[in-house]
Order: structure tokens, then C-alpha cells, then sequence
């Protein structure tokens, strides 16, 4: 990273786990090497909300957050949130107002009401999803998996002591049929989104990431095969079960 900035470089943006391939970046690490060279971080937060992880306090100037999923939960609102230090508040306020980047009251009320339950949503999205993860790591169906909470993710040692859990995303490779798998459950969606407190899946190769330019995706390791489950509240037990036919 370092080697990458030079005099024109003004701010340092952060996806941290990224998506779809939850690589975790050290996000103090990086805001002190920013700090050095008298540059800005920001740090997109969206899928561990503050509730996870805290970025402000590892050092960042600015967090972005998409409040339309975990913060506001429920697959029913569209909304985004950029949380800063102080001294940028008045100026970031004025291009908010001037450009007219302003959600509607009811999205407004729906986030709001989202946000009492966060808690309660992401400890038991989180839970499920560490249970799936290692269901998952046990089939003969599943190659590379991703889940930070997995002793063997790479950067499972950090996310330990930079997230309070380990999220509610798992990507994984599947040695199956892709279009059976993402159209044959019962209690996973098959849609783009995440957050929601049903459980989602999509394929991003051929979804979320699909105009991507091929040999872009094989560099970042988005092989067609590359499926990414978004967890939801639902009993873990019926996930599992909901799974089973397709990874026994």
C-alpha cells in the first residue's frame, strides 16, 4: 500500500471484510500509515455496522455505511450513512444539502426503526452464520471457503481482535450444480442483497460482479462456481437442513 501512494494521493478507501471475498484489512495499520503521509481514510463498514466493528476508534477519518442492509435489516429501505470526525461535519453537511442527497421521510423511519434491533438481529445472524460456515467446511461440495470466523481464513487472527464477531457472510466454492443450488432452497433467497433477517444467496460471478471483465474476475478469484450466503435470523437447524441435499 504504501508503494501505491504518492503526491496526488488524497484519501486512502477501505472495504473491510470486502466483498464477495471477506479478506480483512487492519484498519489501524493502515490509518496510522495514512497518518504519516498526511492522508484521509475512509472506511466502508456496511457489513459489520458499528455494532462489529468500530473504525473511528482504529483511527479513520470517515465510515460509509449502506443503512438499506444490516442497519436497517429488513430488505425494505434504501439509504446510505457517512459518518465523520468533527472537523469535516459543516462542509460534508453543505455537499449533502446542496446536491440533495437526502432520503425520503419513510425510508428515514423504517432505517430508525431498523436500528433498535440491530443487536439482537447481527448476534444471531452471526451466530447462525458461524454454524453454516462450519457445516460448510465439513462437505466434500465446498472447496475454498470464506468466513473470517474460520480458524483457517487468513486473516482470522485479526478479525478476532478488530471485529467484536465474525459477520453474517460466507463465500464458498461449489463443486455442485450452481443453478440447482441457488434456485433449489426453500429458505434462501436467491437475490444480491444482504442484511436482511431472511437468509439470502446469490452466485456474484454471475450476479452482483457480472460485468466485470472476465479475466478480472479470475484474478480476484470470482470463479463461476463462487457462491456467497447472506445470513438471517432464521433457526439455524432449518438453514442446515435447507442445505443438507445439496452438500451430503
Amino acid at each position: 500500500l504504501e508503494a501505491s501512494i504518492n503526491s496526488q494521493t488524497k484519501l486512502i478507501w477501505i472495504e473491510s471484510p470486502t466483498n464477495p471475498m471477506l479478506k480483512v484489512t487492519d484498519i489501524q495499520r493502515v490509518c496510522d500509515l495514512a497518518s504519516r503521509h498526511g492522508i484521509k481514510v475512509l472506511v466502508d463498514n456496511t457489513f459489520c455496522t458499528p455494532y462489529l466493528q468500530t473504525c473511528m476508534d482504529l483511527g479513520a477519518d470517515f465510515v460509509l455505511y449502506s443503512t438499506s442492509k444490516f442497519i436497517s435489516g429488513h430488505g425494505d429501505a434504501i439509504g446510505g450513512a457517512l459518518v465523520c470526525k468533527d472537523e469535516y461535519f459543516n462542509t460534508l453537511f453543505s455537499n449533502r444539502t446542496v446536491t440533495g442527497a437526502i432520503p425520503s421521510p419513510f425510508d428515514c423511519y423504517i432505517i430508525h426503526r431498523g436500528i433498535k434491533t440491530l443487536g439482537l438481529r447481527l448476534d444471531k445472524q452471526c451466530e447462525n452464520a458461524k454454524l453454516i460456515a462450519e457445516f460448510l467446511k465439513q462437505s466434500n461440495k465446498v472447496g475454498k471457503i470464506y468466513y473470517p470466523g474460520l480458524d483457517c481464513h487468513p486473516q482470522y487472527e485479526l478479525a478476532s481482535r478488530q471485529m467484536r464477531k465474525s459477520g453474517a457472510l460466507i463465500s464458498f466454492e461449489y463443486h455442485g450444480n450452481v443453478e440447482k443450488l441457488l434456485h433449489g432452497l426453500s429458505l434462501f433467497h436467491c437475490a444480491v442483497s444482504l442484511g436482511t433477517v431472511f437468509s439470502l444467496i446469490e452466485c456474484p460471478a454471475l450476479m452482483t460482479h457480472r460485468n466485470i471483465p472476465r479475466s478480472l474476475k479470475v484474478k480476484l478469484g470470482l470463479n463461476d462456481n463462487l457462491i456467497r450466503l447472506a445470513i438471517g435470523i432464521e433457526d439455524p437447524d432449518d438453514l442446515i437442513q435447507d442445505l443438507t441435499p445439496f452438500f451430503s
